[in-house]
């Protein structure tokens, strides 16, 4: 099933994420960073375990073969999350590349937040609001009123994610997965 506002959390859990996961870490043990890279298409993807969008998915590896192999004059970026702090009842996070809706929203999809106890809500989302347009869209304050104190934060986190947010507004660069805890899968 794909993931929307009244499944969240029911979606929520399940392998999916920890193998998209364990497939980007797992570049790192390649050391080859200049010929490999993890490609998020969770933003193209059809519930299921085989893709069903072959072209998109052909599409975006093209870009980035393009963009890091040969010099195609296309560009491809990624975001990094640099921090996610606590700050009061949100999490505050900064990323190192801005960070948009691909819809020219202001609405920031597909993030979900936990306290203590490790059970994790849908949040809410925004940009800084003060700053300007390139450094605001850097950083997000992540919410929810069902988690006073917040200890950790995941983006696209299900099998069919909602995420909505690319790399520089992109549509072909999404934001990949992630999150800011190491807690495991829950049996």
């Amino acid at each position: 099933k794909t993931q929307n506002e009244e499944n969240f959390e029911a979606e929520s859990y399940g392998g999916a994420p920890y193998i998209r996961e364990a497939q980007r870490l797992g570049l790192a043990d390649v050391g080859d960073p200049e010929n490999t890279a993890f490609l998020p298409a969770y933003d193209v993807q059809v519930p299921g375990l085989h893709p069903g969008k072959k072209r998109e998915h052909g599409l975006r590896a093209a870009r980035w073969t393009l963009a890091e192999i040969y010099d195609g004059g296309v560009r491809w970026e990624t975001a990094a999350l640099v921090s996610a702090e606590p700050q009061g009842d949100e999490m505050i996070l900064t990323f190192n590349k801005r960070v948009t809706p691909d819809d020219k929203n202001t609405i920031l999809r597909g993030f979900s937040i936990a306290g203590e106890d490790g059970k994790f809500y849908m949040a809410h989302a925004r940009h800084r609001a003060e700053g300007s347009y390139w450094d605001r869209t850097k950083i997000i304050h992540v919410w929810s009123p069902l988690v006073e104190k917040p200890v950790a934060v995941r983006y696209g986190w299900a099998t069919s994610p909602m995420g909505n947010l690319k790399v520089n507004g992109k549509e072909w660069l999404p934001l990949a997965s992630f999150r800011a805890d190491d807690w495991d899968w829950p049996e």
